[in-house]
């Protein structure tokens, strides 16, 4: 057992995301103890980077990231960027990204309780988007670490692409929607909404749960990304890349 102190693994996960150093693997003496002390570590680093908190961005909540990251719930963490705004965090000479449904908090957040989430979790949503999450991390072994290092690092958190939301529709959110990511008409990957474990409605009342559980502050206009839809895939440079989510509309991205 590690006696390195929570300060020390603080400033650890810190200088993951503020210094130039190449990706290496986790150094495990850093590990969190359990779950618990992760979110801690999480929220000072947060505090310590001292960005702004648009949304938060959800993981496990599809098989393979389940079995990537050896771990059978959600997690989540901040998201600092979106869209046009410079990322927060990003691999300019590899990025990749996958399609994720994302969710806008809506003034009912204020009043978050667990029995209205049990009841209807849709009751703190006000529209639904298409998305591409882009993760971030130093870290190249999370396979073999697993979860609470992935937690505290913030969860991989990098940037946010948004497509234009449509209003709150409970069928839409309720319906499997297929989603493709193209490169001029090829299909770079695909997958659907029912990849999401559980449903929609499922992962977003277990983001709610937790966030009264560690005591999130969450901001009506705060977006929800749900978890990946499809692969994360590499995508490709200097090239129109447009995805597409049937029903609510599409988006593209462009990177030099």
């Amino acid at each position: 057992m590690s006696n390195i102190s929570i300060e020390n693994k603080i400033d650890y996960f810190f200088n993951l995301r503020t210094n130039n150093s190449f990706s290496s693997n986790f150094d495990r003496k850093f590990m969190p103890k359990n779950e618990e002390e992760a979110y801690a570590i999480q929220k000072k680093v947060t505090d310590k980077l001292g960005k702004k908190v648009l949304g938060w961005k959800l993981g496990g909540t599809n098989i393979k990231t389940q079995t990537n990251f050896n771990c059978t719930s959600a997690y989540f963490g901040p998201i600092f960027s979106i869209s046009e705004q410079t990322p927060a965090f990003f691999d300019y000479d590899a990025p990749r990204g996958e399609a994720e449904l994302s969710f806008r908090l809506n003034d009912n957040i204020s009043n978050l309780n667990l029995n209205d989430i049990n009841h209807n979790p849709f009751m703190y949503f006000d529209m639904v988007l298409p998305s591409l999450e882009l993760p971030f991390s130093k870290i190249n072994n999370f396979s073999e670490v697993g979860m609470f290092p992935l937690i505290a690092d913030l969860c991989g958190t990098g940037h946010l692409v948004l497509g234009k939301g449509s209003n709150f529709d409970l069928s839409i959110a309720q319906s499997h929607i297929k989603i493709s990511i193209q490169d001029k008409g090829k299909e770079l990957a695909s997958g659907s909404s029912k990849n999401i474990i559980g449903g929609v409605r499922t992962v977003l009342s277990d983001f709610l749960k937790l966030a009264i559980k560690y005591e999130l502050e969450l901001i009506s206009g705060q977006f929800v990304a749900t978890g990946g839809a499809t692969d994360c895939i590499f995508i490709p440079r200097e090239r129109d890349i447009n995805i597409v989510f049937e029903k609510i509309g599409s988006l593209s991205v462009f990177y030099k």
